[in-house]
């Protein structure tokens, strides 16, 4: 009789479906990420990541399935950096962070005034306490 009433449990729990489940950007809207950030990594995996971000977005994901989505995210992010590379970097970063489906205009203290191009050493490790 227990073992009735357990296999009825299980017939009436629908499977759970996996969630946050990546949905990968197309391979030819990757080569487009890469023509448009060039020679330059960091641009690359900055966008990269907006496009996961996006993929994982909550309540719903929306990937960047379409040239028309990219098109105009792209073009977006010209119009706010002025072309700037370390303003299109913040305008990116912001949006991840944010968990931003779109990239929106920047204040003036998310501009760092640094040049991001700079390596910053690790501090030394500390061997005593």
């Amino acid at each position: 009789m227990n073992n009735k009433k357990e296999n009825k449990k299980e017939e009436q729990n629908p499977p759970i479906s996996p969630k946050g489940k990546k949905r990968p950007m197309p391979a030819e809207l990757m080569q487009r990420v890469a023509s448009y950030a060039g020679p330059d990594p960091e641009l690359y995996d900055a966008l990269i990541g907006f496009a996961e971000q996006r993929c994982v977005h909550k309540p719903k994901p929306k990937p960047i399935t379409t040239n028309r989505q990219l098109t105009l995210l792209l073009s977006k992010l010209n119009e706010l950096s002025g072309g700037n590379r370390a303003k299109k970097l913040a305008l990116i970063e912001k949006a991840t962070i944010g968990d931003w489906l779109s990239f929106f205009p920047l204040h003036d203290d998310d501009v760092r005034d640094a040049p991001r191009d700079r390596i910053v050493e690790a501090p030394p490790e500390v061997t005593r306490w």
